[in-house]
């Protein structure tokens, strides 16, 4: 290790901001570098290395679409820094998330055409960055020169991977140190977020207004009626929903949760680039942090929601929010309605799908929808 990162080492260690670390495909070292000098308990509460791709899907709450990539990155920074939150021992320490997954040299050899990079995230309380850089060929400035032996090039990626890593989190604790010009922080993708009130729960939702405009304010609920989903992207099938129950006099919302169920967390860029479709949109969307139809039942009482009969049935699926009578209950309590519209169930005819969700307060609708079958990882994989 070079005696500038030493000295790094040294300065993070003796600023206030305290991390936990997932790295996956490189970068390992970097823990060998914050833990060589001693008092690394300063700065890391926990390191993970998740290199089967199962305990990725674990840490992330779900399959990825890609294993490299800035999304995923962003999405294990994401759970990176809901870990930090847990285990800070004074919710006043600064903590952040930091993740790496990569693509590195194969010893002794490896397939043909592999490409060398690796994406690079954090996340802090009010941020979420991420950034993508090519290992071999690199496009950074080297600290020696590029070997071309497979296992001398796999160390030297290893290496300049930890440095990168050990340089970001020198970056997020305050620290002005000259080599992070070698990052290319110019070509960082992401943003600070006003959705932060909702991730550290000190709001239970956000109200989007369009064009970057949020409201933290309690919404009527009396007349309100909520499309959650991911909506990447929103189709034709969830605005058909919605014009169907805009025209019963109903005030119709759309919904994101930060954290799903079955779906690795929302970054705040995510965020940014679903919300923007909303601007031209004449619905209204709120923004929870409600990975439970339970949940969203507590914090937006007398709400009613508009579901697909797969989501219905996975309403009743105690895997997902516990015990069926206690969350009945929970909706009988809350005064919670359900608009469930025809989907297709896999493993179940429409038949079976109704006796079940026959049990959840609410409506099931027999019209036939035009759209009802689109798909937004259909037309994800389509474009």
């Amino acid at each position: 290790m070079l005696e500038v990162h030493k000295k790094l080492v040294d300065d993070i260690h003796d600023s206030p901001v305290k991390a936990v670390v997932i790295v996956t495909g490189g970068g390992s070292k970097v823990f060998d570098m914050l833990l060589s000098r001693g008092n690394g308990s300063k700065t890391l509460l926990a390191g993970y290395i998740p290199y089967s791709s199962k305990e990725t899907d674990v840490l992330l709450g779900g399959k990825p679409e890609k294993y490299v990539s800035e999304q995923t990155a962003r999405s294990l920074a994401m759970a990176a820094y809901q870990k930090a939150i847990a285990l800070r021992n004074s919710h006043t320490d600064p903590v952040v998330g930091v993740a790496c997954t990569a693509s590195l040299q194969g010893v002794p050899k490896e397939r043909e055409g592999r490409q060398h990079m690796a994406c690079i995230a954090f996340q802090t309380e009010d941020s979420s960055y991420s950034f993508s850089m090519e290992l071999f060929p690199q496009k950074v400035k080297p600290a020696y020169p590029i070997p071309v032996d497979a296992e001398t090039a796999r160390i030297w990626e290893e290496e300049t991977l930890a440095f990168k890593l050990l340089e970001i989190l020198g970056m997020v604790s305050g620290i002005d140190y000259a080599h992070q010009k070698t990052i290319g922080f110019e070509y960082l993708n992401g943003c600070t977020s006003p959705y932060a009130a909702v991730l550290n729960k000190t709001s239970p939702y956000a109200s989007c207004l369009g064009l970057g405009k949020f409201s933290y304010n309690p919404v009527d609920t009396s007349n309100l009626v909520i499309i959650p989903g991911s909506f990447n992207p929103v189709h034709d099938g969830h605005l058909e929903i919605a014009d169907y129950l805009s025209k019963r006099g109903l005030d119709v919302r759309f919904e994101i949760t930060m954290f799903n169920v079955d779906k690795p967390p929302l970054d705040f860029q995510t965020l940014q680039e679903r919300t923007v479709q909303f601007d031209t949109l004449p619905f209204k969307l709120l923004i929870t942090c409600a990975p439970t139809f339970v949940y969203k039942s507590n914090i937006l009482p007398g709400a009613r929601f508009a579901v697909g009969y797969d989501t219905a049935v996975r309403i009743l699926d105690p895997k997902y929010a516990g015990p069926v009578d206690e969350v009945l209950k929970t909706f009988k309590d809350n005064g919670t309605y359900f608009y469930m519209f025809p989907r297709e169930v896999p493993g179940m005819t429409t038949e079976e799908v109704e006796a079940v969700i026959s049990k959840l307060p609410g409506e099931i609708i027999h019209e036939p929808m035009k759209h009802c079958h689109v798909s937004s990882t259909e037309l994800r994989k389509k474009a």
